[in-house]
C-alpha cells in the first residue's frame, strides 16, 4: 500500500525506550567529529588542484556549510572542482570507517559490556536505534542492519573482521514502489537499526551519492524514498506518546531533527536522556545560545528540547565500559537505574 504525503505507517510498534546516535557516538569508536572531518578533507592533496574550495575551507571550518554551497546552492565553482570535492568528501568518510575498523581492538572499551548495554535498545520488543551516522561500525561489528533490500545491507560478523574482505561495492537504494514490500516486513522485524542520513556506499537509482550532508538535509531526504520513509518512522516513534529517547553523541545541529524533538517533547511527553562527555552547563549553554553574541536570549525551539531532558550522563564510553573490565561501575549503574530497572549489571 502506497502512503499518501504526510501519512505514516502506523502499524509499527516501538519500545518505550529508543536510541538516537550522532557523530559523538562514533567518536567513542574512533570516528571523526566535525573538525576532524574538516581536516581530513582539507588535507587531501586533491584539493591542491581546487583553489577556490581550498580557500573556502581555509576560511570556514564547517565543511557541511561549504558542501551546501557547492551542491545545494550551486556556487559558481569550476566543474572539475565540484567533482574533486565530491571525491574528497567521500574519501574522508571511507577513511573514518577504516580508522574505526583498524583501531577497534585497541580501544579502551570492554566490547562485550558495550554490546550488552547497546543491545537493550534493539533486542526488546519494538526496540529501535535511529542513527545520523554513515559509518559502518554497527553493521560490521555488531551485525545491526537497516530496513530494506538485502542488497543494501552488510554482513555483520559480531566482532571479528577481515579487513581484506570488506564489502565496498555500491548499494543502489530501492524506488518508492519497491519500498512498499519492505514496510510489511518491518512490522515484525527485530534488531531495528535505521540510518536517517544514509550510509557509506549507498547510491540513488541515478548513481548519485545518497549520504545526507550539508545544511539543507530535509530537502535531500524528501528526494530519497528510503530515507523519507526512515524519517517518517522516526517521527512516528517519538510522537506516539510517553517515549524515552536516549541520545548519544548528537550535537543538536540539525534543524529537521531538532524540530521533531521539540514538538514531541512539548506535545507527546517525549523524555530525553543524554549521554555525552560534555559538562552539562556547557551543553545547556551551547544548546540554548549557540551562535549568539553578548546580547542573547534562549532559542524557543531549543528551550523545548532542554525542558524535555530528564537525564544527563556526562560520561565517555571508556568510563562506562572500561577495559580491563570492572565488576561494579556506579556510572553505568546510574544509567541502568534510570532506563533499565530490570537490567542485570553483572
Amino acid at each position: 500500500m502506497r502512503l499518501l504525503p504526510g501519512q505514516f505507517f502506523y502499524n509499527m510498534k516501538f519500545a518505550d525506550t529508543l536510541l538516537l546516535t550522532g557523530a559523538g557516538y562514533s567518536a567513542n569508536f574512533g570516528g571523526f567529529l566535525g573538525r576532524e572531518m574538516w581536516s581530513w578533507i582539507f588535507n587531501n592533496s586533491k584539493l591542491n588542484n581546487a583553489g577556490s574550495l581550498k580557500r573556502s575551507l581555509r576560511n570556514k571550518f564547517d565543511f557541511e556549510a561549504i558542501y551546501s554551497e557547492v551542491f545545494d546552492e550551486r556556487s559558481n565553482l569550476p566543474s572539475h572542482e565540484t567533482e574533486i570535492f565530491k571525491e574528497v568528501v567521500n574519501e574522508a568518510y571511507l577513511a573514518m570507517d577504516a580508522v574505526i575498523q583498524t583501531g577497534w581492538d585497541n580501544l579502551p572499551i570492554h566490547h562485550a559490556d558495550a554490546t550488552k548495554f547497546l543491545g537493550q535498545f534493539i533486542e526488546s520488543d519494538g526496540g529501535t536505534c535511529f542513527t545520523l551516522n554513515q559509518d559502518l561500525a554497527m553493521e560490521k561489528r555488531f551485525g545491526w542492519n537497516t530496513f530494506g533490500p538485502l542488497s543494501i545491507r552488510y554482513k555483520g560478523n559480531w566482532g571479528s573482521l577481515d579487513l581484506n574482505d570488506l564489502d565496498s561495492t555500491d548499494k543502489v537504494l530501492p524506488t518508492a514502489d519497491e519500498i512498499d514490500k519492505y514496510k510489511t516486513e518491518a512490522e515484525n522485524s527485530s534488531r531495528r537499526y535505521i540510518k536517517l542520513h544514509g550510509s557509506l556506499n549507498w547510491i540513488s537509482q541515478d548513481g548519485s551519492d545518497s549520504k545526507v550532508i550539508g545544511i539543507n538535509k530535509m530537502t535531500t531526504i524528501t528526494k530519497i524514498p528510503l530515507l523519507k520513509w526512515y524519517f517518517d518512522l522516526f517521527k512516528e516513534a517519538i510522537s506516539t506518546g510517553d517515549k524515552r529517547l536516549v541520545i548519544i553523541g548528537y550535537g543538536f545541529r540539525d534543524d529537521h531533527i531538532n524540530s521533531l524533538l521539540a514538538e514531541a517533547c512539548e506535545k507527546n511527553n517525549l523524555k530525553l536522556y543524554i549521554i555525552s562527555p560534555t559538562d552539562p552547563v556547557s551543553f545547556q549553554e551551547d544548546l540554548l545560545y549557540r551562535g549568539q553574541g553578548a546580547l542573547r536570549s534562549e532559542d524557543p525551539l531549543r528551550s523545548k528540547i532542554w525542558n524535555g531532558v530528564y537525564g544527563y550522563f556526562p560520561y565517555k564510553f571508556s568510563e562506562l565500559f572500561p577495559s580491563p573490565q570492572i565488576t561494579s561501575n556506579p556510572k553505568l549503574a546510574e544509567i541502568h537505574q534510570a532506563l533499565f530497572s530490570s537490567f542485570a549489571l553483572n
